[in-house]
């Protein structure tokens, strides 16, 4: 792990976003309670740019904000897929947004 941007608690760990390596890490405890140990790297699709933040939604996929600028959020498969992105960035310069779809 090159670093760690972001935690998250899960029913079963702890969730980290590694920014720097595009990765979501989660760990989970030992029998004992006392530990943690990595469980699954989810290496996230090349499409996702540099994300910086997460939510996990419905304990099977992520919810990572879109700094492209063309959507507000990326819906990421558990696998790292990016699935979808939706969310319309509110604008009062509508003839900005018009220039920007040619």
């Amino acid at each position: 792990m090159l670093s760690a941007e972001n935690f998250r608690w899960s029913e079963k760990g702890l969730w980290i976003l590694d920014a720097n390596k595009s990765e979501l890490t989660e760990f989970g405890f030992t029998l004992s309670s006392d530990t943690l140990f990595r469980q699954e790297v989810v290496k996230l699709d090349k499409e996702i740019l540099r994300a910086l933040d997460f939510v996990i939604y419905e304990d099977s996929t992520f919810i990572i904000p879109d700094y492209t600028g063309d959507n507000r959020f990326c819906q990421v498969s558990s696998e790292g897929r990016l699935l979808r992105k939706f969310g319309v960035i509110p604008s009062a310069n509508e003839e900005a947004l018009a220039n920007e779809s040619r």
